[in-house]
């Protein structure tokens, strides 16, 4: 599953709960639970839409689609009042100067799915563009592993038609993918060696 993905999944799978546990409680006539309930149901929507205008395949985006609609039916059964209300404003927060619901929920989905960029440099590169088969492919990123080390970073050029069959090697490898780049019809791929 791509990066942007897991973490937009992840990040979601954290928020939902915590939105639906503060609606069991005072945050439920809170404006800021509100806001943040259509916040979650906006973001789901728009990741629906980045899933349907992405190159991953099939089976991939089924699982991710599925995980998609499981929230925003979790999101769209919280609990908020008809009428709502600052309840800061109104005398009856007892949770400080934040509003959990927004500042502390969305701070929390923040730092989920953006988290801090790291550097990966890779130790070694291998360009596979002109690749014309699977055969072809191993091989010369197989050449290319010889004598990394566990744990060694190697970098593959690849061309998009390739991605598929390149995936299955790296499966097949056990091998872990760490970070991707896409422009155009290339791609560059950072496999961690296993």
């Amino acid at each position: 599953m791509s990066i942007y993905f897991k973490n937009q999944l992840w990040g979601y799978s954290v928020v939902t709960p915590i939105l639906e546990a503060l609606s069991k409680d005072i945050c439920i006539k809170c404006i800021g639970l509100e806001g943040a309930k259509i916040k979650v149901i906006k973001g789901l929507k728009k990741l629906k839409i980045d899933l349907e205008n992405s190159s991953l395949p099939e089976g991939e985006r089924a699982e991710i689609a599925a995980s998609i609609r499981r929230l925003s039916e979790m999101a769209e059964v919280i609990d908020v009042a008809e009428e709502t209300t600052c309840q800061k404003t109104a005398g009856n927060c007892e949770i400080g100067q934040a509003c959990l619901p927004l500042d502390g929920a969305w701070g929390l989905m923040k730092q989920i799915t953006e988290p801090a960029i790291l550097t990966v440099v890779a130790n070694k590169t291998v360009d596979v563009r002109s690749a014309c088969c699977p055969d072809t492919l191993a091989t010369l990123i197989k050449d290319a592993m010889k004598g990394m080390e566990s744990g060694g970073i190697l970098e593959v050029f690849i061309s998009q038609d390739l991605k598929d069959i390149f995936n299955k090697f790296v499966e097949k490898e056990k091998c872990s993918i760490i970070d991707i780049s896409e422009k155009g019809g290339e791609a560059s791929f950072k496999v961690k060696i296993k």
